[in-house]
């Protein structure tokens, strides 16, 4: 008779600290998959900050290096258009030699 008593007691110690090992492994990954939820929120409230500076950025300088800005530049700097390149044919590898 004792024996089934220690046996029914050892059961029961072995579910208490099952149950109570599950539980408080339940409660640290709610509490982590908490922190990732909220960490999660924060990155993608950055992305969006990050994402709309990006397109103020791209709208500053298309206004400041579109093609009618550069060719004003180019008519600053004196620069002028040409129909024709040529080129240069050199014989030797180098252009410039050490004597």
């Amino acid at each position: 008779m004792q024996q089934k008593q220690f046996k029914t007691k050892r059961v029961a110690v072995v579910g208490v600290v099952t149950l109570l090992s599950l539980l408080s492994l339940y409660v640290f990954q709610v509490n982590s998959l908490t922190t990732l939820a909220y960490f999660a929120k924060n990155q993608e409230t950055k992305l969006t900050k990050i994402a709309e500076e990006s397109t103020g950025l791209e709208t500053l300088h298309r206004a400041h290096f579109g093609v009618v800005s550069l060719e004003q530049l180019a008519k600053n700097l004196r620069f002028e258009k040409i129909a024709k390149v040529t080129y240069i044919h050199i014989l030797t590898g180098s252009v410039a030699q050490n004597q």
